[in-house]
């Protein structure tokens, strides 16, 4: 998946994934772009997304 796919699917900006990504919570860089996988992403969204506003924290993985 890429990260306007899974954007589009939760509902918010790619900008607020890329976020995420960086925060190591999701997706794989693979030459200069994340990489997530469907499975990732299942996991992400059953067990780390909240839905709240705001920056993901750092400090909670």
């Amino acid at each position: 998946m890429t990260v306007e796919d899974v954007a589009k699917e939760l509902g918010i900006s790619p900008k607020r994934v890329r976020e995420y990504c960086r925060a190591g919570r999701l997706g794989t860089l693979w030459q200069r772009r994340w990489v997530i996988t469907r499975d990732e992403f299942e996991r992400f969204r059953a067990e780390v997304y909240t839905g709240q506003h705001g920056r993901p924290r750092k400090d909670s993985q």
